[in-house]
């Protein structure tokens, strides 16, 4: 088995074990929740069971986010996957400095040899915009304590030539958020790739111009970058038909470039290029059922 096959394997058996313990934990606060609910009449065991796969869905969403981060950095190197960019922008010179902060891969492969829990920040990707930041306020972000930051690896790419229309947007975007939060982002000074990601199956329709939205302003954040692709992407199944329709739809300027990624399509772009589509699901299917999340959830939809 390849060094990447190795390292994949054991982060989703992590992500997996910390699941399945998260939901034991969590498992008498969500059940006392649920008994305060005067709408909801139904049998204590199937009251059971729905809180269960409520909290297992919730939970899945987020270790799917962390395994497409950590797969997408064995892919593509730590660089092209920053935890944080602050972009920074000259009017005067038409420029765009973007510094870019990374934890480097082998400080989460070393907290989990030591059997150490990652904080889910350190699997965040974030963008601030014309901020004045210190390494212990990035430290921060990332979820890295003070005494870590020595781990923080630093670059800048310079943008040259932006236009006006960019520049513009970009100050409109620094005065409404504080930060922004991407599901994937790939950087590169020749390419820029963004994704906003759901776990998929056939999402709703009426979330659709959102999602269009998210994705329009995620191309606009990073127009200053000459070849710069958005995607919305679902982790399994058709995605949503309503989203294409309003992707085509959209006045924004999106270019044949971007599109909608469903399935296979988006794992083929982040997983590593000596791991197939069958290969990844058979290693995520054993790493489930070594997990004992199924034995987990009939032992506690058992519990009186």
């Amino acid at each position: 088995m390849s060094g990447s096959k190795l390292k994949l394997m054991r982060f989703i058996k992590h992500q997996l074990k910390e699941m399945c313990e998260n939901i034991e934990s969590n498992f008498d606060k969500n059940m006392d929740a649920r008994k305060g609910n005067p709408f909801l009449i139904i049998d204590s065991k199937i009251n059971k069971c729905m809180g269960l796969g409520r909290s297992t869905d919730s939970q899945l969403g987020n270790r799917m986010q962390n395994i497409v981060f950590y797969s997408a950095r064995l892919r593509y190197g730590e660089k092209a996957v920053p935890n944080l960019v602050l972009i920074e922008t000259d009017r005067e010179k038409k420029t765009v400095k973007c510094t870019c902060f990374y934890v480097e891969l082998s400080c989460y492969d070393n907290l989990l040899l030591n059997g150490k829990s990652i904080k889910q920040q350190a699997f965040k990707q974030i963008v601030l915009i014309n901020k004045k930041v210190s390494i212990d306020d990035i430290a921060k972000s990332i979820g890295l304590a003070k005494n870590d930051k020595s781990n923080i690896k630093i670059y800048e790419e310079i943008f040259t030539e932006v236009d006006d229309e960019s520049l513009e947007y970009l100050k409109k975007r620094e005065q409404d958020k504080k930060r922004t939060e991407i599901d994937l982002l790939l950087f590169g000074v020749k390419l820029i790739r963004t994704f906003e990601i759901k776990l998929g199956g056939s999402l709703d329709t009426k979330n659709a111009p959102a999602n269009i939205r998210e994705i329009a302003d995620l191309k606009e954040l990073f127009a200053f970058s000459s070849v710069n692709h958005t995607y919305f992407a679902t982790c399994y199944g058709s995605g949503s038909e309503a989203v294409a329709k309003n992707f085509k739809s959209d006045k924004r300027p999106f270019d044949k470039n971007d599109g909608i990624l469903k399935n296979t399509e988006f794992w083929k772009v982040v997983l590593p290029e000596d791991i197939s589509y069958d290969e990844f699901i058979k290693m995520y299917q054993t790493a489930f059922k070594n997990a004992g999340i199924n034995e987990t959830l009939k032992r506690l939809s058992q519990i009186k």
